[in-house]
């Protein structure tokens, strides 16, 4: 639905390069949809991730057998310049921060590493700064720091309540969100309380399941986003930095 994905020939992708902020399934199989490219793709995640997806979730093998990927470190707290396959600078500078070190559910025997990070990302040509932290389990140092001072700030908005999955499958046996590695949106200690004092021009929650309320615009937990001062993100929302 966006033209600026189009392909601009009869097949690949405008898509430069990818960031991975985790190793999740749901984060990765986009890569899938991009195994036809003329050249390997690159893709920047950390390096705990990486090993994942040669390994526990053999991904980087799969793509092998097509174009395959250029697998490009992203060390924690170094600003690195994000370049195309061809070693030409996209004009972002990234910076990757850890905020959880366990591991997906289908590698729980991973060695330990960071798993998880959140991003911020500078346009070297406006100054303009993006923090992206789509899974945190809290509002923590970490979070604070990825999201000081940055024009745009998107932030795990899974699910509105820490009880919602067991509510909304009626079994008692369904994980928390805290237990998942997410910060519920609402309620005492929730990110809508603790995100406006982070220091982000502009906050708009991201990753959100379908049981949560805060999808429906006529719904109280929406209208107490909306009070905050926070967005949520919805297909089709372009920002320019």
């Amino acid at each position: 639905m966006h033209p600026h994905l189009w392909p601009r020939r009869k097949r690949g992708s405008p898509v430069a390069a990818v960031v991975l902020t985790d190793g999740e399934i749901d984060h990765t199989l986009g890569l899938l949809l991009l195994r036809e490219s003329a050249a390997r793709l690159p893709v920047y995640a950390p390096a705990g991730v990486t090993a994942l997806l040669g390994a526990e979730w053999p991904l980087y093998r799969v793509l092998s057998a097509y174009s395959g990927v250029d697998a490009r470190t992203l060390e924690e707290g170094r600003p690195i310049a994000l370049a195309d396959g061809a070693g030409v600078s996209l004009g972002l500078c990234c910076s990757a921060t850890a905020v959880a070190r366990r591991p997906p559910r289908y590698a729980r025997s991973a060695p330990a590493a960071t798993f998880d990070v959140g991003l911020r990302i500078t346009d070297e040509r406006t100054g303009g700064t993006f923090a992206y932290v789509p899974t945190a389990g809290g509002v923590d140092e970490a979070v604070r720091r990825i999201a000081g001072g940055a024009d745009l700030f998107m932030f795990d908005g899974t699910f509105w309540s820490d009880d919602e999955l067991r509510h909304a499958s009626a079994s008692a046996d369904a994980p928390t969100a805290r237990e998942m590695g997410h910060l519920p949106v609402g309620g005492r200690g929730g990110s809508l309380e603790l995100l406006p004092r982070v220091g982000a021009k502009r906050i708009v929650y991201v990753h959100i399941n379908n049981t949560n309320p805060i999808l429906s615009h006529g719904s109280a937990e929406r209208a107490q986003v909306g009070a905050a001062g926070i967005e949520v993100g919805e297909d089709g929302m372009e920002f320019e930095l």
